[in-house]
């Protein structure tokens, strides 16, 4: 297994797919209510079917698959773990009456099919908004601690890929990138090899875009432009994270664990002598994303305890560039809210682009970097939690 397989899971399509089931249930819900043409209520019916399958499908892979192993690497999650099981034996029988109003819809066509279904939707609804949230404020964070990059694709790849047929996955990969914004989309492309993510993208986008036209009416349906062929020169991202900022404080004020919360870094080592946070203290960091991997030396600019991290890369014949990256920690009602933020201090006029081409996810950071907070904030809130990198 290679290293980058160590590396801890990274959980973002799973909130991808929170948010095409809210999408298109919110979908649903204002076309049913407007009282559609008897041709495009079909069609929403048809699509609610297929969401509903898909569901099914979705839930069964997690209590099979997913929720055992996190069960069995990390006992403290037993509480949220029983809860969310719990939910989907709640959620169940809704489905199955949001599936059978949907096929009545289809059937007959009438008002009143109409209306049980946007009934049924609603009380769907009612249970599985707050279960998705839960999901991926509670236990999202514990899975990617949890779990290795090459664990959860295992499971990705037994429960939620091996099952479909490529024409599945060729709708759902589209209806996953319907108004997906850049960065988000480029997850989802990256979840297939090069080869059948060019079939998948090809293949089935106009396929896609007829379907979406016959329940939704005229219009675009597919991910947002395009990131733009360079990398930002600056970036933030923040959120709130379950723990106290001493516990916080404790994991960022050592750089060499990194590794344990970092979607790219994958190892930390202090040199020159150096074994703690102080400025001037250096230490190298070894990254990898996609197929490329490299090294950088760092030095620490700035520390005020409990508070902030200031350090920059050193430029290099190699690496002429030369970043500073912060993390700031500030007490909130709830926990601690972590913000991490870069600027380039140097860099040569290509060198953005060229970073583009060869790492294209440095076009856009924020949800990878917004994830490697929410990790950082379950290690820092169970410190004593089995690690995705040991």
């Amino acid at each position: 297994m290679s290293k980058d397989q160590h590396a801890p899971a990274d959980t973002r399509i799973m909130g991808i797919v929170h948010d095409a089931l809210r999408r298109d249930l919110g979908r649903a819900t204002s076309a049913l209510a407007s009282a559609p043409p008897t041709e495009r209520a079909t069609a929403i019916a048809d699509h609610v079917v297929w969401m509903m399958d898909f569901l099914e499908i979705h839930h069964h892979g997690e209590d099979a698959g997913l929720w055992p192993l996190v069960r069995e690497r990390d006992r403290r999650a037993a509480a949220q773990l029983d809860r969310l099981e719990a939910d989907h034996r709640e959620i169940a029988p809704r489905l199955e009456g949001c599936r059978e109003a949907a096929v009545a819809c289809r059937t007959d066509g009438s008002d009143a099919a109409r209306r049980s279904l946007l009934g049924a939707i609603d009380d769907l609804c009612s249970v599985l908004l707050p279960h998705l949230d839960r999901e991926e404020s509670e236990m999202m964070p514990i899975v990617s601690v949890a779990l290795t990059a090459a664990e959860w694709q295992a499971i990705d790849k037994e429960h939620f890929i091996d099952p479909k047929s490529l024409g599945d996955l060729g709708i759902e990969g589209h209806w996953l990138l319907d108004g997906l914004d850049a960065e988000r989309a480029a997850v989802v492309v990256h979840q297939v090899p090069p080869i059948p993510r060019f079939v998948l993208l090809n293949g089935f986008r106009r396929r896609y875009r007829r379907r979406a036209e016959a329940r939704w009416g005229a219009g675009t349906y597919g991910p947002e432009p395009a990131l733009p062929r360079s990398i930002p020169r600056t970036g933030r991202a923040t959120t709130v994270v379950p723990a106290s900022i001493d516990d916080v404080w404790r994991v960022v004020a050592d750089p060499t664990r990194v590794g344990e919360w970092s979607h790219e870094c994958r190892k930390a080592a202090w040199v020159d002598g150096a074994t703690a946070a102080t400025p001037g203290a250096r230490f190298t960091g070894t990254n990898k994303a996609g197929m490329f991997s490299w090294s950088r030396l760092n030095e620490v600019v700035a520390v005020e305890p409990g508070h902030r991290l200031v350090w920059r890369t050193i430029s290099s014949l190699r690496y002429p560039d030369s970043s500073e990256w912060s993390i700031e920690l500030d007490e909130v009602d709830g926990g601690t809210r972590i913000t991490q933020s870069y600027r380039m201090l140097t860099v040569p006029p290509l060198l953005p682009k060229l970073y583009a081409l060869v790492i294209p996810n440095h076009r856009g950071r924020s949800s990878g970097l917004t994830d490697d907070l929410r990790r950082l904030g379950e290690l820092a809130r169970a410190p004593e939690a089995v690690l995705a990198t040991a």
